[in-house]
């Protein structure tokens, strides 16, 4: 388990890190965002919430 929280706290921090220069973003706002995501998982009682959309139907994919 140890091993899976790493990998994921691995990719948050590098995708932060490449994400706030190219969006213009402040650091707090990166901070801020996963704590709202699982507020509204919490909220609503779903498993994975619904792609953010703007803009049209593009979406950035994982």
């Amino acid at each position: 388990m140890a091993r899976s929280v790493n990998f994921s706290w691995n990719f948050v921090n590098g995708l932060s890190q490449c994400s706030i220069k190219e969006l213009g973003l402040h650091s707090q706002t990166l901070q801020r965002t996963p704590g709202e995501y699982v507020t509204h998982r919490k909220q609503f009682k779903k498993a994975r919430l619904n792609w953010r959309k703007s803009g049209g139907a593009c979406r950035f994919e994982l």
